[in-house]
């Protein structure tokens, strides 16, 4: 899939107490909905799809799951193309990136 919309989803990730995390950490243990076992932080590929893809650039996921690398490479301006074949995860996928914002530069 190559920049396609999505929607967002349920989860069953997540920690009610972010008192207990120090605060330069609690961006990895925000709440994320989405019904797949193994999503990861956005912030945890941030840093590489910006130093290893430029700007219009395609980042390559061959294991998109529930699309996290693809909603960061979007939200930084990137193209994706995201390889998954359980079909219940693209659907999720494409809820997720869905709602994401190109942005304008």
């Amino acid at each position: 899939m190559l920049n396609n919309g999505m929607d967002n989803v349920l989860i069953n990730l997540r920690i009610d107490n972010l008192d207990i995390i120090p605060v330069h950490l609690r961006k990895f243990f925000e709440p994320v909905y989405i019904e797949h076992f193994a999503v990861f932080p956005e912030a945890l590929v941030e840093i590489p799809i910006k130093f290893g893809c430029p700007k219009g650039g395609i980042v390559l996921d061959p294991f998109m799951g529930s699309g996290t690398t693809a909603i960061v490479a979007k939200k930084l301006g990137r193209n994706y193309l995201g390889i998954e074949l359980n079909p219940d995860y693209i659907k999720i996928a494409e809820a997720r990136i869905k709602v994401v914002q190109t942005p304008l530069l």
